[in-house]
């Protein structure tokens, strides 16, 4: 450091320079303290919270009375009948379809046809 940037500095930093490296390692107390609260600290017991068996069992209780509910439901029987319904294909599909259902999808889809297309397509 220059003697100008020396003189330049607060009166306090300049004294650290006359100071050893400016470091002061606490005082062996402050050691020995922390020993002892750091083997305090390990050996307190840490405190356990345990549920109390009857309310374990309730909770369980009702768990298994929901999931009964949900699979024996009446609900859940229709469902599996109509998926072991055999799908119908593309034919039976089209021919349940009329002509008020396809104008009605494509007015309400408009916008995702190509014009040029829809207005070259006849009419039926």
């Amino acid at each position: 450091m220059s003697n100008k940037e020396m003189r330049e500095l607060p009166e306090i930093l300049r004294s650290l320079k006359g100071r050893s490296d400016g470091l002061k390692s606490p005082e062996p107390a402050y050691f020995e303290a922390l020993a002892k609260a750091s083997l305090e600290e390990g050996q307190r017991s840490t405190v356990v919270r345990k549920l109390p068996f009857r309310q374990l069992l309730a909770v369980a209780a009702a768990i298994l009375l929901l999931i009964g509910v949900w699979v024996f439901s009446p609900a859940g029987d229709t469902s599996a009948d109509a998926m072991a319904a055999e799908p119908l294909n593309s034919e039976e599909l089209l021919d349940q379809l009329t002509a008020e259902d396809i104008d009605a999808y494509i007015d309400d889809q408009l916008y995702d046809f190509e014009s040029e297309l829809y207005a070259e397509a006849p009419l039926n």
